[in-house]
């Protein structure tokens, strides 16, 4: 009986594998890390820092991200007031969940698959008898 891994060596699985999981995890990943981005931008807000509605007068920013993150923090502010924040935070939150879900949903279809593997083995086992 032939392996559902018939033809591909060990080394070319794992590596098929870990690709595999990267390119599914790594869309809510770049979420979360922007979002993350987003809330440190927003934290160190500062009004006097040069941005989208106001001209500071030194190239001195207060923001943790420097030009960009003062830029960004006053266009989401000027443009979503407060509620820039619930979105933010749902945002985090969906991401990070949809990376929980799809990093367990993939270690269970490997748990899955090694059982298929060892039942396969067995059976091989017990004909061999």
């Amino acid at each position: 009986m032939s392996s559902i891994y018939s033809g591909k060596n060990n080394l070319e699985v794992r590596l098929q594998d870990k690709i595999n999981i990267f390119w599914k995890l790594f869309p809510s990943a770049l979420t979360i890390l922007t979002m993350l981005l987003l809330m440190f931008a927003l934290i160190s807000y500062h009004p006097t820092d040069t941005g989208w509605s106001s001209i500071g007068k030194t190239d001195d920013y207060h923001n943790y991200l420097s030009k960009p993150g003062a830029w960004f923090a006053d266009i989401l502010l000027y443009t979503l007031g407060r509620s820039v924040w619930i979105l933010v935070s749902m945002t985090l939150f969906w991401a990070v969940k949809l990376f929980w879900f799809k990093y367990n949903a993939h270690i269970k279809n490997n748990i899955n698959n090694i059982n298929n593997i060892n039942n396969i083995n067995n059976i091989n086992n017990i004909n061999n008898i």
